[in-house]
């Protein structure tokens, strides 16, 4: 039984530890620190900012290549469609000169095999 709470107020200290570190670095609490705790305090930050920026720009090469990629596909489908639609442009137009011969007579009955 002694050694569970020996075991409990070293958790205790250790969690209020903990928390009154977690308060200063979040900037509150500063009052009982002397000039060197606080440039621990402000070089630990920085060290985290450091990782937090470099997490940030891995996460944002990652997107800028999914979005080029992205990018690549539609413009390759663009250029598939652009395809078709010349195509079906084209035959829109040979249609329209088939339907200009029959209009103006060029083709007979005798003749429209050979059209």
């Amino acid at each position: 039984m002694i050694i569970w709470k020996g075991e409990a107020v070293q958790l205790r200290q250790q969690l209020e530890y903990l928390q009154q570190s977690h308060r200063q670095l979040l900037g509150e609490e500063l009052f009982g620190l002397n000039v060197n705790d606080l440039q621990n305090l402000e070089a630990q930050l920085e060290r985290s900012l450091k990782g937090v920026r470099t997490k940030k720009e891995q996460a944002l090469t990652i997107e800028v290549k999914e979005l080029h990629h992205k990018g690549s596909l539609v413009a390759q489908e663009n250029e598939e469609l652009q395809k078709k639609l010349d195509l079906l442009l084209q035959e829109q137009a040979e249609l329209k000169k088939v339907k200009l011969t029959f209009k103006w007579g060029a083709c007979t009955p005798d003749y429209i095999r050979h059209c």
